[in-house]
């Protein structure tokens, strides 16, 4: 079966289930919950089962990652196993809820295709393997498996390749963002990454969109209105600086935690992105939502560079095409959801905000006043006046 055959094919799949319910995941904290998104997923897997369990003698043509897997691993028993460890929860990549289950499901189906058999995917979902970066980092070098996905800022403590990321108010819109990293940063990130840890390889790219803020005390359309507010936030030193400039006092929660940590009062407000809030049901513990655009949020593609170097040149090469084909399945995912997380946001009772231009070009003066000096400082004057370059082109 030709790429492009099976490429339509699954832009297909997706597309029909663009309005799937997408939040069936959440927190252990809330797992006891149920709302519109959970029953949505529900009805859709029953109205689409015929597809779903599609699987005749050529490809597999549902929604479902997992489902996915199991179709290669009876279609290609023989196939050598390459091992995909993520926290996105099951029933995310069971409804194809996002950019990281669509290139999962895109390398599930394509993998052993492709290879002619001699590789599949075989998926561990809710971070069964490993959750952190420190387990991932160590899995990957050990041999544990082979493949992960997880947000660029959890590396910070191995690398600060990926600054230009967590510079907040510096890129304008999806259609900036997309372009510069296209043209080169993307690339020039991920090399970095190599440099800085040993035995791991950054193949790519998951986007989420930007991240907004939230907060259960009142309306942000100012940085004053942020100050004293008990705000959890992105490790990355960066982005606490930031947050700090605007007054917030920064809270280190773990992400596991950050549902009961907002229902209980120990932090006030956090900042995600709306799939974010809608998949892990932080909609349900926050009143107010303020459509900052202040960060955009992306995962890296990474992947044992023991494992790499095990392929023959003609499968890393099949690999790397596949995995930037994945990527735009992601991104075109991501892209399909982003008003309907939105919608589901504003339908669970939360209050949205869109700044004004006016609004946010007070946070961008703040930032230009107060934060983006030192961050140059950090980030090196070269990387800064390259970022600045990359904004200014595009």
């Amino acid at each position: 079966m030709k790429k492009k055959v099976l490429s339509l094919i699954l832009v297909v799949c997706m597309a029909g289930s663009l309005m799937a319910g997408c939040g069936s995941s959440s927190s252990s904290s809330s797992s006891s919950s149920s709302d519109s998104t959970e029953t949505e997923a529900s009805d859709t897997a029953e109205e689409s089962s015929d597809e779903a369990e599609a699987t005749d003698d050529d490809i597999y043509t549902g929604i479902d990652a997992l489902e996915a897997c199991d179709w290669a691993a009876e279609k290609y028993p023989d196939a050598t196993v390459v091992r995909y460890t993520n926290n996105t929860s099951t029933g995310t990549f069971e409804t194809n809820g996002g950019s990281i289950p669509a290139i999962v499901l895109y390398l599930a189906v394509n993998l052993p295709i492709e290879t002619e058999g001699r590789y599949r995917l075989e998926l561990y979902a809710d971070g069964t393997l490993a959750k952190t970066a420190d387990d991932i980092v160590s899995g990957l070098k050990s041999g544990a498996f082979e493949m992960n996905c997880l947000s660029t800022a959890n590396f910070s403590s191995y690398t600060d390749a990926f600054s230009e990321m967590n510079v907040p108010f510096v890129f304008s819109d999806e259609e900036e963002v997309k372009s510069i990293l296209d043209a080169g940063l993307k690339d020039e990130m991920c090399a970095r990454a190599e440099e800085d840890i040993e035995g791991v390889l950054f193949k790519g790219i998951a986007t989420f969109g930007f991240r907004e803020m939230t907060n259960n005390k009142h309306e942000i359309t100012s940085p004053e209105d942020l100050e004293g507010l008990k705000m959890r936030v992105l490790t990355d030193p960066l982005i606490v600086s930031a947050f700090e400039a605007m007054g917030a006092s920064v809270t280190n929660v773990t992400y596991s935690e950050l549902y009961t940590s907002l229902q209980q009062g120990v932090v006030d407000g956090e900042e995600n992105p709306f799939q974010n809030l809608v998949v892990d049901k932080l909609m349900e513990v926050q009143d107010y939502c303020t459509v900052t655009d202040h960060l955009y949020q992306m995962s890296a593609q990474v992947i044992s560079e023991s494992f790499w170097e095990s392929l023959s040149e003609e499968d890393q090469e099949i690999f790397e095409r596949l995995i930037e084909e994945a990527e735009e399945a992601g991104y075109e995912r991501m892209t399909e959801l982003q008003d309907y997380y939105q919608e589901e946001c504003e339908a669970s009772g939360m209050q949205i905000t869109y700044l004004t231009d006016e609004q946010r070009e007070a946070f961008v003066t703040l930032m230009e006043k107060e934060v983006y000096d030192s961050e140059a400082e950090t980030m090196g004057q070269d990387r800064w006046d390259a970022l600045m370059d990359y904004v200014e082109t595009y």
